[in-house]
């Protein structure tokens, strides 16, 4: 069922023993097997080809066609196709009803090997659709897969290697680089769970003492000629 509210663009394409009621609207064409009913509040904009087919709304096809092993044509609807075709004596009308089509007749058997034949057609075009939409799923998940099987040691390890070596406690301290040319280490990504946190370590350079009086008289204080100072990063 396209309900009322529903608004379907695209071909529609149903084996038979399944009906199709059109509540909403329909902008394509309609292949069906079996029984189609175009409800009152229903509006296909296309073609319709199928076994049985009951109209109670609108069907707007000026270029296009209908064919109907049996047709039933309700007071309350309003056809307009290029030609309407169906069966021999199948077809009921009802007064009320408008249609501007060309009308033409055949045998019953004739109408129903038609309906089949582009019925089959088109559910062949569903069928490589629908595979086409697979491989395309298949290589996409292909593609995707190397992202999410990247061991999250990989991570650390790139983290690691951008993080500099202030910290290496048993590099001399003139190797050591000055705290404000240290570039910050690179964060790991969101999605790499945060490696085991080791003991903090406290960034230093050693630099000479500023030269100010309060220096100066605690040098002399304590006897020293000479001090080092230890500033924390």
């Amino acid at each position: 069922m396209i309900g009322t509210e529903s608004n379907f663009i695209g071909d529609l394409s149903i084996s038979e023993g399944q009906d199709l009621h059109i509540e909403g609207c329909v902008v394509g064409n309609v292949f069906h097997g079996g029984k189609v009913v175009v409800a009152e509040s229903g509006i296909v904009l296309g073609s319709i080809f199928a076994s049985h087919l009951e109209i109670h709304g609108v069907v707007d096809a000026p270029d296009g066609e209908i064919l109907a092993a049996n047709l039933v044509v309700h007071g309350t609807s309003r056809i307009t196709a290029s030609e309407v075709t169906v069966a021999a004596g199948c077809m009921n009308y009802e007064r009320g009803g408008f249609m501007s089509a060309q009308m033409g007749m055949l045998a019953t058997g004739e109408v129903t090997e038609r309906i089949e034949a582009l019925l089959g057609k088109e559910l062949d075009r569903a069928k490589e659709r629908r595979a086409a939409i697979e491989h395309a799923r298949s290589a996409a998940r292909s593609l995707n897969a190397p992202v999410r099987n990247i061991a999250p040691h990989a991570g650390y390890a790139a983290a690691a290697a951008l993080v500099p070596a202030i910290n290496d406690e048993s590099a001399p301290a003139a190797a050591q680089p000055e705290v404000d040319a240290v570039a910050p280490a690179a964060e790991a990504p969101a999605s790499v769970p945060a490696a085991p946190a080791a003991a903090p370590r406290v960034p230093f350079a050693l630099v000479p003492p500023v030269a100010d009086s309060s220096s100066d008289e605690a040098d002399e204080s304590h006897g020293s000629g000479e001090s080092i100072r230890a500033y924390a990063g």
